[in-house]
Parts: C-alpha cells; structure tokens; sequence
C-alpha cells in the first residue's frame, strides 16, 4: 500500500508541474514576441520586467503589461500610449530601451530589478534625482495625471460611461470616450421602445407579439400554441365523417 500511495502521489506532483508550464512558457513567448518585434533580444529590455512588476516573470503587470493585454496582445496599438504616465509614450521610451512600463513614480512596485533600474524607467528624469510628483498615490505623476488629487482618475483607469468625469485622460468624457461609443446614452430613446439603444432610428427593441418567438415563429408557449390543439380534433372528425357508413351509401 506504501508502495502504490507513492507512485500516486508521483503522479500528482508530476500533473502538478504540467499545470503550471504551460503559463510559464506563454510569458516565455511573449517576450519573446516583443523581442523580436522591437529587436531588442541582448539588451537591458529582455526582460520579463517590461510587461510584470516582478523582473522574474509572473505576479502583477505593470501599466504596460496591463495595456498590451488590454488591446489584445498587439504592441502597435499601445505604441502610443505613455502607459507608465511618466510623459513619453511607449514607442519613445522602447526606442531609447528605457522600460515602457516603469516610471520614478511606480519604481517602488518593481523587485528582482537589476540595481541600475532607476537609469532607465524616466528619459526625463535620470536616476530619478528629482522626486516625482504623484499626490494621489497612483503610480502617474502630476504632469500626465489629469486629476492628480484623485486617484480612480489616470491614464491607466477604465472609463466609467456615465459619471461626467474623463477617468482615463484620453480627454473624452462618458458616450464621447470610444471605450464607451457601445453603451447606450441614457434618456436617448428616439424609437420610443422604452429603451436607450445604439440604434434609436429603428424600433429594434420592441418585444415580438404574444405567440412569436424573439426570430418571429411561433411559440408554443403563447396563444398561437393552442393551435394545434384546435384543429387536429377537427380534422380527426371530418376524417371519421367520411369513413362512416351514410358516406359510403
């Protein structure tokens, strides 16, 4: 029985370690594809760090890891974007190989860092001898923060549709924002089908009729479903009518 027990618990461990590879290996390509995408393969930028706050790989992402997942594992999208608000986008930074996502505000999240990391996380600010104004405590300073008193309020936030504040700082507020062009307009209801909609030219919204499904057949379950009950006994009549003796006379 000892025996067997441990070959099973063998076997655990072993299925275990197949579990967690295939994470491992999927960072492992993701660096991968930045490396070769930015040909940065033998720099201080090979280096989980770009994406993760742990330089080991793994743990929480940073602004620039969070933004990569955000628009779909696509660097192109986010090249524009000063994902670390330290105020050059990550286009910038990469080229001068500073780290995309760290900036002498967020500095303190990194570990496993090499020692020279506060060299290159701020073209604009060296070293970081100058202390970097954040009052809110979010990790973006005052010059790329547009509310720096508030810290739901960032380049990195989401866009909340419908509290008149421009969370993220991309300068659109709510149903301007394109993050929010899908979410209906609340009150905006020309269609009059008591519901404000994408598409309010068009009563889309309006319920089919009692008896119908939502694709216009008919439902069972409604009025039109006592149909069949109706006519069959009918039918089953007239059949019997014709098959009666008088009928055949």
């Amino acid at each position: 029985m000892t025996r067997i027990f441990s070959i099973s618990m063998g076997f655990v461990a072993m299925a275990l370690t197949f579990a967690w590879a295939p994470d491992a290996g999927a960072w492992s390509s993701e660096l991968s594809n930045f490396n070769n995408y930015y040909g940065t393969s033998g720099t201080r930028l090979n280096t989980c760090g770009v994406c993760h706050y742990n330089f080991n790989g793994g743990g929480s992402v940073n602004p620039y890891g969070n933004d990569y997942k955000k628009n779909g594992y696509s660097f192109a999208p986010i090249e524009s974007l000063d994902s670390d608000g330290d105020g050059f986008v990550s286009s910038e930074e990469i080229a001068l190989l500073f780290m995309p996502g760290l900036s002498c505000a967020n500095l303190a999240s990194a570990s496993n860092a090499p020692p020279d990391i506060a060299d290159y996380v701020d073209p604009g600010n060296p070293a970081c001898a100058t202390a970097p104004v954040d009052n809110d405590g979010d990790g973006y300073e005052a010059g790329v923060d547009c509310d720096d008193n508030d810290a739901s309020v960032n380049p990195g936030a989401q866009e909340i549709c419908d509290d008149g504040i421009d969370n993220d700082c991309d300068g659109s507020i709510d149903s301007a924002d394109p993050d929010c062009r899908a979410t209906p307009t609340p009150g905006d209801d020309d269609d009059d089908d008591d519901v404000g909609d994408d598409d309010d030219d068009d009563d889309d919204d309006t319920p089919p009729p009692t008896g119908c499904t939502a694709d216009g057949r008919l439902d069972p379950t409604g009025h039109f479903g006592l149909l069949p009950f109706l006519v069959v006994p009918l039918l089953v009549r007239i059949r019997k009518a014709y098959r009666s003796p008088s009928s055949k006379a």
